[in-house]
């Protein structure tokens, strides 16, 4: 009786139990995760080209991705619903050769920019997918301890990061890059 806001698959499924652990953390993948796992391709062509005479606009080309996803694995539960694909406008050109249908999605962002708002993508949990222009203004708030309870573990390697600052020196009129690999 609520609002589902995840849907996915557990990809590992060993549990290992101890008698200090006060918590099971299960890892879990959304189904939105396989785009990056799946080639954005028609059969065995393997080029998806929107350039010369084939331009299309950004919201046409994501919609052709999703189609394509679903035509590869027909269990994909993702699909669009109407009016979750808005309409991008300006006819781009752009041509994707092997890339995973993420990729593909993440570039389609970036081909239906705006000057005044940024687009975005995204899959919620009844997997319907959106892509839409962001709001001007806040559309949610999440308070922690109330919304959020914990953040996961960092699991970056910070031993290899670079420090980099920029120094403003003699009255802010010369600026040098110092880099620091400890």
């Amino acid at each position: 009786d609520g609002l589902v806001y995840f849907s996915g698959f557990i990809p590992s499924r060993s549990l290992n139990l101890r008698a200090d652990n006060d918590k099971v953390t299960v890892e879990a993948f959304g189904h939105a995760s396989r785009l990056w796992e799946t080639l954005y391709r028609d059969d065995d062509t393997i080029v998806m080209d929107f350039t010369g005479v084939n331009t299309a606009k950004a919201s046409t080309i994501v919609s052709d991705i999703l189609n394509k996803m679903q035509t590869q694995d027909g269990d994909w539960p993702i699909d669009e619903a109407a009016g979750t694909v808005e309409d991008s406008t300006d006819n781009v050109q752009d041509k994707f050769k092997l890339q995973t249908a993420g990729d593909a999605l993440q570039r389609c962002v970036f081909l239906a920019f705006d000057t005044d708002r940024i687009w975005y993508w995204l899959v919620k949990g009844d997997n319907v997918f959106y892509f839409k222009k962001a709001a001007t203004t806040a559309d949610h708030i999440f308070t922690y301890t109330t919304d959020v309870t914990e953040f996961p573990t960092l699991t970056e390697d910070l031993l290899s990061a670079q420090n980099q600052i920029f120094v403003n020196y003699n009255g802010g009129a010369n600026v040098r890059l110092r880099e620091n690999s400890t």
